[in-house]
């Protein structure tokens, strides 16, 4: 959360923002303090923003779709109030500014801006903070035939699109889905992925005992596969930079520790 509300992650955000957005902007974040802090921040930078989640007092949520429909507004920053149910037509750039665990809340999400309108040729997607570890799985939500199950879809890196629909990627990212697809390990992402579903019923990182007590996996699987706990959550990519460092020094010591 802290790594969200610095200037310098606001600034890369914005920029990206402005770079790629088209008209209309809704912005997906993690948090009330994120989307409250960004909001502040493009409107320093001279975007007519509104942050719109559940302890929104100055503009009810009428008010900013009509004002995002009529131009009036350049961005909406909103915490889970328009995943479904909501129809926004004239959105034409979607912005991610928050982690996206699941499959079924991302085509939602990505819904919102597929809605046809006047003058709309394509929506944008701005993904920034969307887990890399995820991204081919999120693209499969664009395949055309997302049934097929032969080897071929299996090896695939981009996905096979529907008739007019195009897909634009920078040649980095591919090199990084390719490597996602040739590092792909069963038995860890199922340990990620019991890992993960623990830590948002707690709402914060579980210890191990409790990971052990209350996960899907038991803790004797962490610790075969990454010879720790504290080595699976730098694999996980759960470590703060202050933590990597320690890891980096006293990794032997703590699977000491750990196993005794």
């Amino acid at each position: 959360m802290a790594a969200q509300l610095r200037e310098e992650m606001a600034q890369k955000i914005y920029e990206a923002w402005a770079k790629h957005k088209q008209t209309r902007t809704l912005a997906f974040c993690s948090s009330i303090r994120q989307a409250d802090y960004l909001a502040g921040y493009f409107r320093k930078c001279g975007a007519a923003v509104v942050s719109l989640h559940s302890q929104t007092v100055e503009m009810s949520r009428g008010g900013a779709l009509r004002q995002i429909q009529d131009g009036g507004l350049d961005v909406i920053f909103t915490v889970d109030l328009f995943n479904e149910g909501v129809d926004i037509p004239s959105v034409d750039t979607l912005l991610f500014v928050r982690p996206t665990e699941s499959l079924t809340v991302f085509t939602q999400q990505v819904g919102r801006g597929l809605r046809l309108h006047g003058g709309k040729d394509w929506c944008t997607i701005i993904d920034l903070i969307g887990n890399y570890r995820n991204a081919d799985l999120k693209l499969s939500l664009f395949e055309a035939n997302p049934d097929e199950e032969n080897k071929a879809k299996r090896d695939r890196v981009l996905p096979t699109l529907p008739a007019g629909c195009e897909i634009h990627m920078d040649l980095n990212v591919i090199n990084l889905l390719e490597e996602l697809a040739r590092r792909k390990q069963p038995r860890k992402e199922k340990l990620r992925s019991a890992y993960m579903e623990l830590r948002q019923e707690l709402g914060r990182r579980p210890t191990y005992l409790e990971l052990h007590l209350r996960g899907k996996a038991a803790g004797r699987e962490y610790a075969q596969e990454f010879k720790s706990y504290v080595g699976f959550l730098h694999w996980a990519e759960e470590l703060d930079p202050k933590e990597i460092e320690a890891f980096h020094k006293y990794e032997r010591w703590l699977r000491e520790v750990e196993s005794t």
